[in-house]
């Protein structure tokens, strides 16, 4: 079994998007949900729906601006952004297949990530 604390730390890196190991905590996630779904609470599946909300609003912008809208900087440089795609769909995969295996809703920004942007 995963050990909890780092379980939830690893999704507390993915959560505040914080660099740098952000990429490889995604891939990890991404599998852990692939393999053992069943070791994560409701509240870790919140999380990293939440999460997959952040990269698709971070990852969305077509040019490169390193503060945002409302003054904050930016997470990724443009070149990291292409990166970023096959793990979050992997993790949008994972999640979406937890959901119709325990026959809970699946959240909207599942079908962004598998959608094929």
């Amino acid at each position: 079994m995963f050990p909890e604390r780092l379980l939830d730390e690893l999704i507390n890196i993915a959560v505040l998007r914080r660099q740098p190991g952000l990429l490889s905590v995604i891939k990890i996630l991404a599998w852990t949900v692939e393999i053992m779904s069943k070791a994560l609470g409701a509240s870790h599946f919140e999380d990293l729906t939440m999460t997959l909300e952040f990269f698709k609003t971070e990852t969305a912008t077509t040019s490169f601006n390193p503060i945002s809208d409302d003054g904050e900087k930016q997470i990724f440089q443009e070149n990291e952004k292409a990166a970023f795609q096959d793990p979050c769909e992997r993790l949008a995969r994972a999640i979406k297949q937890h959901c119709e295996t325990v026959g809970k809703p699946l959240p909207e920004v599942i079908n962004f990530w598998l959608a094929g942007r």
